[in-house]
C-alpha cells in the first residue's frame, strides 16, 4: 500500500490486525540487518537484528503476552499499554506488575526520564501518559547499555509523540549561549610594545583611540564556542577513538564514567571556591546561571525622570538680581588671588593614582564620545598607564 511507504526507509516485516497492528522500518543504508527472527508471542513482538544487537517491536494491546527472552545485547521498545509508578503513573495495574517483574528477573533496565514529557497526550483527559516505553540489556560490567531517549513533538493526526531512541556512545554536547568572551592578553601585549612610538600629548589623543581600536580589532576576538564537551580530555579522545574502531560497549562505558568523575570534581572545587566574604559577584552569576537566585524585583520610583528634568529647568531659569551677580564675582576674584601660586593640584600625575582610577571604573558598560570601551583602558599594561598619566598631566 502507497500508505506504507516512508522516503528513505524500507519496510522488513508487519503485523496485521482488524483493529491495531505494528511495522517495522529500518534505513535504507543499513547493510547488517537480519531478517526477522520468528517469535512466538501470538503476533505481539517484531524481531530483528542489527549487527549484535536484538531489537525487539513491542506492542500489548489488551493483555500481556510473554515476551521473547533477551539475546544480549537487545532492545525493547514499544506500546507496552501498562500502568506502573516507575514510569510515572500514579498507580500500577495488573500489566505494569507483570512487566516490572519481567524486567527485574531479565535484568532489563527501564529507559525513563521524569522530566521530559510524556510519550501519549489524550485529548479527551488532556494530559500526558507514558504507555511507549524503552527497555535495554545490561552490559557485561553491570551497567545498561548507553541508550538515550528523546520525545519530539505531537505528531499530526495522532495522540503518540515519536521518540528518537540513540543506541551507542554519545558524549554530551552543550551548546553554549551566544555570549563573546574576549581574550585581552594579546591586546594587552601589542599595545605595550607600540604605544612608546607615541607622545603622550593632548594633539595625539585622536591618534591614541584609533591605537586602541586597531589593535583591539585585530587581537581581540570576540567569538564563542558554539558546540563543547565539558571537562573533555586528550584520555577521552583516546577512548573514543578506541570505542569507534572497536565497538565495545566497555569502553564506551569507560569514557562516560570518565567524563562524569571530571564533572563531579570540577563541581566540587566551584562549590569549595564559592566565597561571599570578598566578592559575590562570581558567586551570584553562578547562581543565575543555575536558575536558584530568585528573580530581581524591580519597583517603579515615586520620582520620575521628567519630574526631575522639570524641576531642573525651573531652577535654571531663576534670575539673579545684579547684586547677586557682583557678589559673586568680588567672591571669586578674592578666591583667586587668595590660592597659592603651587599645591598639590600642581603635581604631577602618578601610575599609583591611574591604577586607583581605573580599578574603581566599571567595565562592561558602554562606549564614551571617543568609542573607547572602558575594558580597553582597564586592561592597559604599565606603558599604557604611564602614557594616559602624562596625558592627563599635560590636559591639567
Amino acid at each position: 500500500s502507497p500508505r506504507l511507504k516512508i522516503p528513505g526507509f524500507i519496510l522488513i516485516t508487519s503485523r496485521s490486525h482488524p483493529k491495531h497492528g505494528m511495522v517495522t522500518y529500518i534505513r535504507l543504508e543499513l547493510k547488517n540487518v537480519t531478517e526477522p527472527i520468528p517469535t512466538t508471542d501470538d503476533g505481539f513482538t517484531i524481531s530483528i537484528r542489527v549487527g549484535d544487537l536484538a531489537i525487539y517491536n513491542v506492542y500489548k494491546p489488551w493483555s500481556f503476552p510473554a515476551l521473547p527472552p533477551s539475546n544480549h545485547p537487545a532492545v525493547y521498545f514499544g506500546d507496552f499499554n501498562s500502568h506502573h509508578s516507575q514510569w510515572g503513573y500514579p498507580s500500577n495495574d495488573g500489566a505494569g506488575k507483570q512487566l516490572a517483574a519481567w524486567a527485574l528477573v531479565e535484568d532489563q533496565c527501564l529507559l525513563f526520564d521524569p522530566k521530559q514529557k510524556g510519550t501519549f497526550h489524550s485529548a479527551r483527559w488532556r494530559k500526558d501518559y507514558m504507555p511507549d516505553l524503552c527497555f535495554v540489556s545490561m552490559a557485561s560490567r553491570g551497567s545498561p547499555l548507553p541508550v538515550s531517549q528523546l520525545v519530539l513533538d505531537t505528531f499530526p493526526h495522532s495522540q503518540h509523540r515519536p521518540v528518537i531512541i540513540h543506541i551507542g556512545l554519545e558524549v554530551p554536547i552543550i551548546t553554549s549561549a551566544p555570549i563573546t568572551r574576549w581574550n585581552l592578553h594579546s591586546f594587552m601585549a601589542a599595545i605595550e610594545e607600540t604605544i612608546g612610538c607615541l607622545p603622550a600629548t593632548p594633539e595625539n589623543f585622536e591618534r591614541f583611540t584609533k591605537l586602541l581600536k586597531k589593535v583591539a580589532k585585530k587581537n581581540i576576538p570576540c567569538g564563542y564556542r558554539s558546540f563543547f564537551t565539558l571537562c573533555w580530555s586528550p584520555e577521552s579522545e583516546t577512548l573514543l577513538r578506541e570505542s569507534e574502531a572497536s565497538g565495545d560497549p566497555d569502553v564506551a562505558t569507560t569514557l562516560l564514567e570518565s567524563l562524569d568523575s571530571a564533572r563531579w570534581l570540577r563541581w566540587t572545587e566551584v562549590m569549595e571556591n564559592m566565597d561571599f566574604t570578598h566578592s559575590s559577584r562570581k558567586a551570584w552569576n553562578l547562581l543565575r546561571r543555575l536558575g536558584g537566585a530568585a528573580p530581581a524585583q524591580h519597583q517603579t520610583p515615586s520620582i520620575t525622570a521628567n519630574s526631575i528634568a522639570s524641576q531642573i529647568l525651573r531652577n535654571s531659569k531663576t534670575i539673579a538680581s545684579r547684586s547677586t551677580k557682583r557678589e559673586v564675582k568680588t567672591a571669586l576674584q578674592v578666591s583667586l588671588t587668595q590660592c597659592a601660586p603651587f599645591s598639590s593640584l600642581s603635581e604631577t600625575f602618578s601610575r599609583a593614582e591611574i591604577d586607583t582610577a581605573l580599578s574603581a571604573t566599571k567595565g562592561g558598560k558602554a562606549v564614551g564620545v571617543d568609542g573607547i570601551l572602558p575594558d580597553f583602558l582597564k586592561n592597559l599594561g604599565p606603558r599604557g598607564h604611564d602614557w594616559l598619566a602624562a596625558l592627563f598631566t599635560k590636559l591639567f
